[in-house]
């Protein structure tokens, strides 16, 4: 049996947000049992609180590769507690950001082989991965654009990074076949939120085989 797990992926203000909560709207109408999240888990996770300091700037950053490592911490607290519960009782899930996440960012150092060993020295045999990711896309300007310019932008919220990780989504979307971590779809998000949410509704339905 397919796992009813939907992450929603991309850069900072891509409207991954947006289209989850229609997403949630929209299966929950449907009679489904719906469990959603976010990394950082800023609301139940010790862990994902201090990360949100780190990225509001509140706190110093620890490092690269140990920043990564604290999401991935954070991650398999969700996984353990939260994810893997809610599928075992037959809801959907869905997550804004997941690990993803942690590849994507992980390339701005090197090589993503490293943060994908990350998730299994730190998660190990508990770690899974999404049935369908859906990646959307958003350059780096619009991004910053939509962010009304980048005062008190958060620690990676510069127009640079932002379009090369941009760029790392896409890399990952290209080989997602042949790398074992799910489905990955990337779906143009400069567009009206109903627009997009009317493609997202199509590929779901298609994947989870929903009729209506």
């Amino acid at each position: 049996m397919i796992n009813r797990f939907v992450v929603f992926e991309g850069i900072d203000r891509c409207g991954k947000r947006t289209q989850m909560e229609l997403v949630q709207r929209w299966l929950l109408e449907r009679g489904f049992l719906v469990r959603t999240g976010r990394e950082p888990n800023d609301e139940t996770s010790l862990v994902g609180r201090y990360i949100r300091r780190i990225l509001k700037k509140e706190v110093p950053g620890p490092g690269f590769h140990r920043l990564q490592r604290l999401f991935t911490l954070d991650r398999a607290q969700d996984i353990v507690c939260l994810i893997q519960p809610a599928l075992d009782s037959g809801h959907f899930v869905l997550w804004e950001r997941f690990a993803h996440s942690t590849l994507a960012y992980g390339m701005l150092d090197g090589d993503p082989e490293r943060y994908l060993k990350l998730q299994y020295d730190v998660i190990g045999p508990f770690m899974i991965w999404p049935s369908l990711t859906l990646v959307f896309d958003v350059s780096g300007e619009e991004a910053v654009k939509r962010m009304g310019g980048l005062e008190g932008a958060e620690l990676f919220e510069k127009r640079d990074i932002l379009e090369r990780v941009r760029q790392n989504y896409f890399a990952l979307a290209k080989d997602w076949p042949k790398s074992g971590l799910g489905e990955m779809v990337v779906v143009n998000g400069e567009r009206p939120p109903q627009e997009i949410f009317e493609e997202v509704k199509a590929i779901i339905k298609d994947r989870f085989q929903i009729v209506g």
